[in-house]
């Protein structure tokens, strides 16, 4: 634990862009810290079932010759093991200046935080 102590981030996040997106990893994020427990709980299981549904995946079907690029800031990532006996190679850039943030109006409530274990 003191290797990888626990990272609060928001549970939405804004790009540069202005673009909001999810920013919640079944793998990563293990409890919204506004919330009991039961509640943080409940809204973790919806949210990781709402970014999993079919119509926000794109399965690729590789062939000779493919590179795929996605955006890590707002997408979720999982490999599948359909390339053996063939070897996987994956190089991957990561901008460690920015972190996850939320920009929101005076108007907007505060927003949820995660934290992850």
């Amino acid at each position: 634990m003191a290797a990888n102590p626990p990272v609060v981030h928001p549970v939405v996040r804004t790009l540069d862009d202005g673009r909001r997106g999810l920013f919640v990893n079944e793998g990563f994020a293990s409890r919204i810290i506004e919330l009991k427990p039961n509640e943080s709980d409940a809204l973790l299981a919806f949210l990781f079932a709402h970014i999993a549904k079919p119509e926000f995946t794109l399965r690729w079907r590789w062939k000779l010759g493919d590179a795929a690029f996605w955006d890590n800031r707002l997408s979720t990532h999982y490999a599948t093991l359909d390339y053996l006996p063939q070897r996987r190679v994956m190089t991957r850039r990561c901008d460690s200046r920015r972190s996850p943030t939320l920009r929101r109006q005076k108007s907007e409530a505060m927003p949820f935080s995660s934290q992850s274990p």
